[in-house]
């Protein structure tokens, strides 16, 4: 029973049944009510009338008229009975309406006086009234008894209450029926929002509509929120697959150079400080694909690390003559990952080496407010139109070199996870200059 479906339908289904059952029961008792009020009302007019046409003798006996104004009273067997007696149960006067059947009323106790009462007696509902007739010093009591014969009625109560049964029935089966359309139409949201999502794990849509009622919008705004964080993450995966394929570039290439030398105490040296590079990078990546926000780290000193990198790229670039210069303080210091700072810098000037013409200068100014690092190159001049694409993955604007077009993307990366600025400019150098800020 794990379906809303059924449970709204079975919910509905009792709520329904419970309702009804007590409207019914609420109707019945009050027609039961009614009913009997409008009997007690009729037999009670019915005394008035034996009342009114009740007479008495010099001696105090009382004397009825045979036939009576009621039609009732005097047709026999017609369901309304009279009777009067004295207090000894000796009949005084019957209606005519008794002939042939005085023997089906057993004596019954007497009534206060001046009181109607009410019996049931059988299947039929009795009123009686008790009075006295005062005549020469002596009191002489007499009580009219009403016999009304309720089987008619009895049969005419079931009859409504087999029609009741079938009105609300009726009713219920109709309110249930528009009950499953309204559920229906209510859950065909949903039920788009089922298909939909099936397109999305089809490959056939990418997001969720916003085309739903308002009680859906912040589930679709979720759903949809999810998904575009699988895809960030799986561009994220996907882009570090490549910015360490790019990282490892440098390392590999002075492992290729070493494999070059002949001198053993050389290729020991360049592996000893190869190989932990290699690690610290593949580290360094993999924390940051499963990592999406931004670092905090230690104080690094950037003359440091710029001086091992320049060391590095003078052994990969060693047929190339470059001259390099450090403008960087000692107590410059970058507030971040290590790391973070090896990939800027690495990218940045293995950049410089590799399209500069021989001449490369980094320079640091920090204040207590923000730090500015500067890397330049002598280079061919970068147009500005041009410089907004540099930072697009995969895009090179000089195809000559060798390249994946890789490297300021992920440099762009970095630096938006450290809330830092990248921009170019044309270097007094003739080349790019490009400006980092935190």
């Amino acid at each position: 029973m794990n379906s809303m479906r059924w449970r709204m339908l079975i919910a509905s289904f009792f709520a329904i049944l419970f309702f009804l059952g007590m409207a019914g029961l609420v109707l019945d008792q009050e027609y039961q009510k009614t009913l009997d009020q409008n009997i007690k009302k009729q037999l009670r007019g019915h005394i008035y009338t034996l009342l009114e046409a009740t007479e008495y003798n010099e001696d105090g006996s009382l004397f009825l008229p045979h036939r009576l104004s009621d039609p009732l009273l005097n047709r026999p067997n017609s369901g309304l009975y009279a009777i009067v007696w004295n207090p000894q149960s000796t009949f005084i006067w019957q209606s005519g309406s008794m002939l042939g059947i005085q023997d089906k009323f057993i004596k019954i106790p007497l009534s206060k006086t001046g009181i109607m009462e009410y019996r049931q007696q059988g299947h039929f509902k009795l009123a009686q009234f008790a009075i006295i007739w005062e005549e020469a010093n002596q009191s002489i009591q007499y009580q009219l008894n009403l016999f009304l014969d309720m089987q008619p009625l009895i049969e005419e109560a079931h009859t409504f209450e087999q029609r009741l049964i079938i009105l609300l029935g009726g009713a219920g089966l109709i309110l249930l029926i528009i009950q499953v359309l309204v559920l229906l139409w209510g859950l065909k949201p949903l039920n788009r929002m089922q298909k939909e999502i099936q397109q999305i794990e089809q490959a056939e849509k990418a997001r969720l509509t916003l085309d739903y009622p308002q009680e859906l919008h912040l589930l679709i705004k979720t759903v949809n929120s999810l998904l575009a964080r699988a895809d960030q993450n799986l561009q994220r995966y996907r882009n570090s697959l490549g910015d360490l394929a790019h990282s490892l570039k440098t390392p590999v290439a002075i492992l290729n150079g070493l494999s070059e030398t002949a001198n053993l105490a050389e290729m020991q040296k360049g592996l000893k400080e190869t190989l932990p590079r290699i690690e610290e990078i593949m580290t360094y990546h993999l924390k940051r694909a499963s990592f999406a926000g931004e670092r905090m780290g230690k104080k690094v000193v950037i003359l440091d690390v710029a001086t091992r990198i320049k060391a590095a790229l003078e052994k990969v670039y060693r047929e190339k003559t470059v001259q390099c210069e450090l403008f960087i303080a000692t107590d410059c210091v970058f507030f971040g990952d290590q790391s973070d700072l090896m990939e800027i810098l690495g990218n940045l000037m293995d950049n410089a080496w590799k399209y500069g013409s021989g001449k490369v200068r980094i320079s640091a100014k920090q204040s207590p407010k923000n730090l500015i690092l500067t890397i330049e190159n002598n280079g061919n001049p970068v147009a500005l139109a041009d410089m907004s694409l540099l930072i697009q993955r995969g895009i090179r604007l000089d195809e000559r070199n060798i390249g994946q077009g890789l490297g300021l993307s992920l440099v762009q990366d970095i630096m938006d996870s450290s809330k830092g600025k990248l921009s170019f400019d044309l270097s007094e150098l003739g080349g790019l200059k490009v400006i980092l800020e935190w």
